[in-house]
């Protein structure tokens, strides 16, 4: 779910929310691309709770930066 962007100076800022499951390994390397991604963003809030082994659920709530 993305929300409306809002301009911040000369940036506009979205606020996107997502929830996510499936193996930690996954869910790692996911985080991981969002942090080298072309995208500046920021990660304000991370909830994540074991399922079952080696699962896991993920619900994220980042920034996303732009012109």
């Amino acid at each position: 779910q993305s929300l409306a962007p809002v301009r911040d100076g000369e940036m506009a800022r979205s606020t996107v929310q997502l929830s996510c499951r499936g193996p930690f390994k996954g869910l790692h390397a996911f985080l991981h691309a969002v942090e080298r991604g072309p995208v500046v963003s920021r990660i304000e809030s991370l909830h994540m709770q074991s399922e079952t082994p080696g699962t896991c659920a993920v619900e994220i709530t980042c920034v996303v930066y732009g012109r």
